[in-house]
């Protein structure tokens, strides 16, 4: 499981910043859930 975060961690941070640079609420949005 930690393993899979490690790899999926990366991805995900990388969509939140393109959404913030784009849109920053929805990017907190995501940041909440």
């Amino acid at each position: 499981m930690k393993s899979m975060k490690e790899l999926f961690y990366p991805a995900i941070v990388t969509i939140e910043f393109s959404c913030c640079e784009k849109e920053g609420h929805i990017c907190q949005s995501l940041k909440v859930n």
